[in-house]
């Protein structure tokens, strides 16, 4: 989770093809790890100044994300950040991909260009990025295979739209016909511990020891959310899943995990009454170190209304571990 996306960009077809390597990151990761234990070793000194490769020495070193990493370098351990993913399993399916287009309006018809927007078409082994001047898009891929494709809509690096996604419904050509991107509310204060950040009545309180580990998120970005029925838009996210929820908590920015898990608390937008239990239901949107199979739903948490009815809060203990798109239903 810590280490940088290890990608390799050519172009295909007007699209900029992203090949992730996915078990080459993790294991540069830990070479990286090792390697600065073994420089910390060697450096080390005794009580008369001289080097000592034997000495035992302790260090934690930060990376672009908040989290840390831990080593000793007189057993030779390195532990990763621990902020891992369920490590949901994808379903691995191969599936012939052609011409996938997709128009991507906001809500009020406007659209948006892949200067405002990121449009993907991604499977867990290769990354198409839609280019479009007219928020028209045509991502093609010449009949090959994609594993579990997913089409993918949002700000990936900002908070400007939700980024979330969807299985591709069939192959190998699909129109998606009109999309609609879901706007994130005004920013809500910085990712840091002991801290609790508010947009659009969303909150989200971290732990006072809280690691929050950013993926591709500048370190200054702020949170930001949004609370929407599935009836406001046309969200083929929706279809990937067999679950009818009731509401949908949008967060950002993307690529952000917590833990010990954060408390979540959104609007009773529903007018439930108090002590209703409901589900919370993460979108899936990683390829690795994942929350929910790719381009599907899965439940992430348990939660319930205030006892004055005003709000929905997930229980003590166990909150949300990665700020994405989640469904809400009512139990």
């Amino acid at each position: 989770m810590s280490a940088s996306v290890f990608a390799e960009q050519v172009q295909l077809g007007g699209a900029t093809v992203i090949a992730s390597m996915v078990e080459m990151q993790r294991e540069l990761f830990l070479v990286v790890s090792v390697a600065a234990v073994v420089v910390l070793a060697c450096g080390a000194t005794d009580d008369t100044g001289a080097g000592s490769g034997g000495a035992t020495s302790s260090t934690s070193s930060s990376s672009v994300s908040s989290s840390a990493t831990d080593a000793s370098s007189s057993t030779g351990i390195v532990t990763v950040p621990d902020c891992m993913g369920t490590g949901a399993a994808n379903a691995d399916k191969k599936v012939a991909t052609g011409t996938i287009s997709v128009t991507v309006q906001d809500d009020k018809g406007k659209a948006l260009p892949d200067s405002e927007i990121d449009v993907q078409l991604c499977g867990s082994d290769l990354c198409l990025f839609g280019k479009s001047t007219d928020g028209k898009y045509v991502i093609t891929h010449g009949g090959k295979n994609l594993v579990d494709p997913a089409l993918k809509v949002g700000s990936q690096s900002g908070i400007t739209y939700l980024f979330w996604g969807g299985s591709l419904p069939s192959g190998p050509d699909y129109d998606y016909g009109v999309v609609t991107a879901v706007k994130l509310g005004a920013p809500g204060g910085k990712l840091e511990q002991g801290a609790t950040v508010t947009s659009n009545g969303v909150s989200v309180t971290f732990a006072a020891d809280a690691r929050v580990e950013r993926e591709l998120v500048p370190p200054d970005d702020e949170f930001a959310a949004v609370v929407f029925k599935p009836s406001a838009g046309k969200f083929p996210q929706l279809d990937a899943t067999t679950q009818t929820f009731d509401l949908v908590v949008g967060m950002g920015p993307a690529d952000v995990d917590v833990c010990p898990p954060a408390k979540l608390t959104f609007p009773n937008s529903e007018g439930w009454a108090p002590k209703t239990a409901v589900e919370l239901w993460v979108n899936g949107v990683k390829t690795y170190d994942n929350w929910a199979p790719y381009g599907t739903w899965a439940k992430a948490a348990d939660g319930v209304v205030s006892d004055d009815g005003k709000t929905v809060s997930t229980l003590d203990g166990k909150g949300i571990s990665t700020l994405a798109a989640y469904g809400i239903v009512k139990k």
